[in-house]
């Protein structure tokens, strides 16, 4: 307990480590809420929510849309406990500026990346030794921000790094045969790559399979430099760096692999029983099979099988959930497959519970015959899912929102041709595939594959706003329809990968007349705040919505509750911490677990453009 005759003040700084994305209109309230717990003195207690999860360090206040609002505004709740009289509420930018101001990716593609190539800027093709080359998997590298592409050239697993502009990483496998910035791994036989994950410490997981008296599944490990990394499976039969995955009699392809969060490695795919069943093997970090997962099974230790009433089942993809559970998804017959394993390999009883095929596995089927090529947990526990049907006329994309207990979203895409919680998502021409899938920080579901135009197969992407709705400030020309882009690199395109950039920038890979091909979609930076915006005006501030206990005023403004318009009192909130502190809220008398409401927003013209507004808070309570 602080001694309240003490004449120095008990300061508590809590950092707003949230990201408040908004998917509705501008002022629109929060779906959901995250709480941030602080450990302070006991005289004070302070707690906030109303915010979105997100980036921690960042707080986004919204997006703006031109025309439909002069001011956007978010709302974050403040919980302050204290006995002490005339305790202060203060708030300023933690970084000293604000970030700077991200226009989500609408479409046209990024003129910084690779500018000068010969497809144009915002296009890259790479040829790895001469072959056919087609990228299965692209990541961003936290770290730098170096593009990894994983996938195949002629009959070896393959690795390309690009610098964040799109030359290739001459760092990255100097020296190589096929060029700096290239890797070429022979495998043991003619080999195809489908799944890339990248490890905490930045080494490169290949899966795949190669074909041999059967096929085998195969898992490869790469390191930071470029090279196979010796120190995985030591002693294997097909050399170090390199791990098979076979059970006798049948065929394996492993389509998916992801580093779990104690380091331990995944693998999905497809086979491992006659007829095929979908298999999830774990390794530890020497690449052997771990006998603490799924001990004792009839596939041996370390494999689980996940087996559907249909007969043959396939697994294309994989993600491990925030619990731990791993997501499966693909198909069984000519239905999409989805199934939920707990850490141990067991079905997980909460998922789609008393379903045909068991606990934990889901079967649906919309028109055609379909599969799931890409499957995400997002932030709030839905799972999304997209594939594809196969129709007698054109194919079309899907996109599928479920629960997390393995429900089919309601609220999602309603009343579409599917039924509700399944968008169906067709390009102008002819037949559309979709493959990978990402999340967007403002909550958006961003998709890519292939759309055929009727004279050729370009890249795609569609972007749906979380209700499943179509994006309308997304997209290209001659798409299709709102939310829909297309990119075109002068040759026959196949998309396979997505990766999403921390300023919100989008990268596809795949193919393009037989080479790598990586593409970029913009994300326009605005200016800095202080560039912009004037510095300790209204522009950007914070006003009181609501106190719960007490009285409580603002020190510089004089002004009480506030609101959404454009008449509104702002408190300032200092561009830099030269500029002072915000004073936002005083208490006067002996409070006690006292809630403030605030708003923080930005004024804007209506001619502004589209983004979300990024800005690092820091609030700092200071009880006498």
């Amino acid at each position: 307990m602080i001694d309240r005759r003490c004449a120095r003040a008990a300061v508590v700084t809590l950092v707003c480590a949230l990201a408040c994305s908004w998917a509705a209109a501008p002022g629109g309230a929060a779906t959901s809420s995250v709480v941030v717990d602080a450990t302070i003195p006991t005289v004070t207690d302070v707690t906030a929510t109303g915010c979105l999860p997100g980036v921690a360090g960042r707080t986004d206040f919204g997006v703006v849309i031109p025309g439909s609002s002069a001011v956007t505004t978010s709302d974050c709740r403040l919980v302050l406990g204290t006995n002490a009289p005339s305790s202060q509420l203060l708030v300023t930018q933690s970084d000293g500026l604000l970030a700077p101001m991200f226009q989500p990716a609408r479409g046209p593609l990024d003129a910084l990346f690779d500018p000068g190539g010969a497809e144009g800027a915002g296009k890259a093709r790479t040829d790895i030794n001469g072959g056919a080359d087609q990228v299965r998997y692209v990541e961003i590298q936290p770290a730098d921000g170096k593009i990894v592409a994983g996938g195949t050239s002629s009959t070896d697993f393959s690795v390309a790094r690009y610098m964040p502009d799109g030359s290739l990483d001459a760092t990255f496998s100097p020296g190589g045969t096929d060029g700096n910035g290239r890797l070429r791994v022979p495998g043991p036989g003619g080999e195809n790559a489908y799944g890339m994950g990248l490890q905490s410490d930045g080494k490169i997981l290949l899966s795949g399979m190669y074909s041999g008296a059967t096929d085998d599944a195969i898992v490869m490990r790469v390191t930071t430099g470029g090279v196979l990394d010796n120190t995985f499976g030591v002693g294997g039969a097909d050399g170090d760096g390199i791990v098979t995955l076979t059970h006798a009699g049948s065929n394996e392809q492993a389509y998916a692999i992801r580093q779990m969060r104690d380091g331990r490695i995944a693998v999905a795919g497809l086979g491992w029983t006659t007829p095929s069943d979908m298999f999830l093997a774990v390794l530890d970090q020497d690449g052997n099979l771990d006998p603490t997962f799924s001990p004792g099974g009839a596939d041996g230790n370390g494999v689980q099988t996940v087996d559907f009433a249909a007969g043959t089942d396939f697994a294309y993809t994989m993600d491990i959930a925030a619990d731990g559970d791993f997501l499966l998804a693909g198909s069984t017959g000519s239905d999409i497959a989805v199934a939920r394993l707990d850490s141990t390999g067991a079905y997980d009883p909460l998922f789609a519970p008393g379903g045909a095929d068991g606990d934990g596995r889901l079967t649906f089927a919309v028109a055609g015959s379909q599969a799931a090529r890409s499957i995400r947990e997002f932030s709030n526990g839905d799972i999304v899912v997209t594939g594809f049907d196969d129709l007698a006329s054109n194919d079309e994309g899907k996109v599928i929102r479920i629960s997390s207990t393995g429900v089919l979203v309601p609220t999602f895409a309603t009343g579409g041709a599917d039924g509700d919680g399944v968008q169906t998502v067709d390009f102008t021409g002819g037949d559309d595939w979709l493959r990978a899938v990402r999340e967007q920080a403002d909550g958006k579901i961003v998709a890519t594959g292939i759309s055929n135009t009727g004279t050729g197969d370009d890249y795609a992407m569609v972007r749906l706003l979380a209700d499943g709705s179509f994006d309308p400030t997304f997209g290209n020309a001659g798409a299709g329809g709102i939310g829909r882009a297309r990119v075109d690199l002068g040759f026959a395109e196949s998309g396979y990968g997505l990766a999403i950039a921390d300023d919100g920038s989008l990268v596809m890979g795949g193919s393009s007349g037989g080479d790598y091909g990586v593409a970029r979609m913009s994300s326009d930076t605005i200016s800095n705040y202080a560039g912009t915006w004037a510095a300790g005006s209204n522009t950007f501030g914070a006003c009181l919505v609501d106190v719960s206990a007490g009285t409580a005023q603002w020190n510089e403004m004089g002004v009480g509750n506030c609101s959404t318009s454009t008449a509104a009192a702002w408190n300032p909130i200092p561009a830099d911490t030269t500029g002072g502190i915000a004073d936002v809220v005083t208490f006067s008398g002996a409070q006690s677990g006292v809630t403030v409401d605030l708003r923080f927003g930005m004024r804007t013209a209506t001619s502004q453009a589209p983004g979300a507004y990024i800005a690092p808070i820091t609030f700092t309570f200071v009880s006498p």
